[in-house]
């Protein structure tokens, strides 16, 4: 997870933004930042991650659940 520089990103947000991607994929969800990735000593680990990551803006997010909420499938 990166952050744009603009952004309020206090413990507050982030724990609000968990809470709704775990509603909107109705599975755990666990946000870590790219730095600590790119710090963690397990290389295989960190190759894993860092190759398979994709980029979603938390806008493209935000709109899905909107959606997904208008039609009922989320409570």
């Amino acid at each position: 997870m990166t952050y744009s520089p603009l952004a309020h990103r206090g413990l507050l947000e982030k724990i609000i933004l968990k809470e709704k991607l775990e509603k909107m994929f109705d599975r755990t969800v666990d946000l870590v930042s790219k730095k600590a990735i790119e710090n963690n000593s397990n290389w295989l680990k960190k190759e894993e991650i860092l190759n398979s990551a994709k980029v979603i803006y938390l806008d493209d997010i935000i709109n899905s659940c909107n959606q997904i909420c208008q039609f009922g499938l989320v409570n």
